[in-house]
């Protein structure tokens, strides 16, 4: 059974001439049930005597924005767009489940899980909850309606992070020039009908390593254990604590250019760009002889460069029979590989095939400095088969 609730409110009030302030409100509650019964007739259920299980999980976003957008002209060829503002979104996530096998009749199904005589019923819940908190604001400058600058700054806070390490900022700038709008290029190239040169520099944040990066403990299962001839619920370390656990950074340089051609028949686009990401979030396992096996970390840095071209045509267009055929074609490639990472974190990179076929990532370690390519297998080199008298 799956039930959703999607809800949204906002209000404008434009305070003065130009300039407006926004207030937006939505909610998103969602909840999933699920019931099963394996009854004796199945393989499995005739095993256990029947198996019973209900499950439930809820999930509520809460997100909360505030906004000012100015808008000015100046002159008659200048024109300046700013927007700031504040967001703060707020996710809740919990849920249960039960299980019991032994019945003595089919006929319970999984409405009365007690009437089961399991001597190790399972029963489990959790709760976690996430909050992000953003400040953001944006100016874009134009001249002309033929040279654009667009500036922005982000500084955005995260619960998982700890306390000292919870916010990062996160800069972007942009220019735009319309080729094809200035006077030189109408008499050069006549057959383009709009070119537009273009470069950006920006950085993105991202905490996406789940709501239990910084859980340190765990209970039950597999950590029980027996006193006094009775089973007791045990508790253990889970992980380490990482106090300096931090924001990982999208760094992302992009040129390219967009253009339409014959009428606009013909229109695409071409991008160069080189990406670099740094403070890599992920599980860095621990050596062996530790209790625990990894704790959340920054772990390093990676790089991606290529290019990518795409072309659209309007081949046939056609009013009166309503036939019409388009051709979309993309080009791509890229390149990305690791930068630098961790002494730890190399015990679980490159994946690696021992000689046995297996993939195994514990077997290797590589030296520091090592670069490898992103998604790369590696392995033995085969120098033959060993034959013997």
């Amino acid at each position: 059974h799956f039930k959703r609730l999607l809800g949204n409110a906002w209000g404008v009030w434009e305070i003065i001439t130009g300039l407006k302030a926004k207030a937006n409100f939505s909610y998103d509650q969602s909840t999933s049930k699920r019931d099963v019964y394996l009854p004796t007739t199945f393989l499995f259920g005739q095993r256990t005597g029947g198996n019973a299980s209900i499950g439930e999980t809820n999930a509520t976003s809460k997100l909360l924005e505030y906004t000012l957008n100015y808008t000015k002209n100046i002159g008659a060829n200048q024109r300046i767009n700013a927007i700031a503002g504040y967001s703060y979104q707020l996710n809740n996530n919990d849920g249960f489940n039960a299980q019991n096998n032994s019945f003595v009749s089919d006929a319970f199904l999984y409405n009365n899980l007690g009437a089961g005589a399991s001597p190790k019923p399972t029963v489990g819940s959790f709760k976690t909850s996430q909050t992000w908190a953003s400040y953001f604001a944006r100016a874009i400058y134009t001249l002309d309606n033929k040279y654009t600058l667009t500036a922005s700054l982000r500084r955005d806070g995260s619960s998982i992070f700890a306390q000292n390490k919870k916010y990062g900022y996160f800069p972007s700038v942009a220019l735009g020039w319309m080729v094809s709008d200035e006077d030189f290029f109408k008499n050069l190239l006549p057959v383009v009908s709009s070119l537009k040169l273009r470069a950006s520099y920006g950085t993105t944040g991202n905490s996406n390593i789940g709501q239990n990066a910084l859980a340190l403990y765990a209970a039950g299962g597999s950590y029980n254990y027996v006193f006094n001839n009775s089973i007791a619920t045990g508790v253990t370390m889970s992980q380490v604590n990482n106090p300096n656990l931090t924001w990982e950074t999208n760094k992302e340089f992009n040129i390219g250019t967009d253009f339409q051609i014959l009428n606009n028949r013909i229109s695409g686009s071409f991008d160069y760009f080189q990406k670099y990401v740094t403070n890599l979030l992920t599980f860095i396992p621990l050596t062996t002889d530790f209790p625990v096996s990894y704790y959340a970390g920054n772990a390093g840095k990676t790089g991606t460069h290529g290019w990518e071209i795409g072309i659209h045509s309007r081949n046939i267009v056609s009013v009166d029979n309503g036939f019409s055929w388009s051709t979309d074609v993309t080009l791509s490639h890229y390149y990305s590989y690791w930068i630098r990472r961790s002494e730890s974190a190399m015990r679980s990179l490159p994946t690696y095939v021992n000689p046995k076929g297996q993939f195994d990532n514990q077997g290797i370690i590589a030296p520091i400095g090592t670069t490898f390519t992103s998604q790369a297998i590696y392995g033995y080199l085969n120098d033959g088969i060993y034959r013997g008298n």
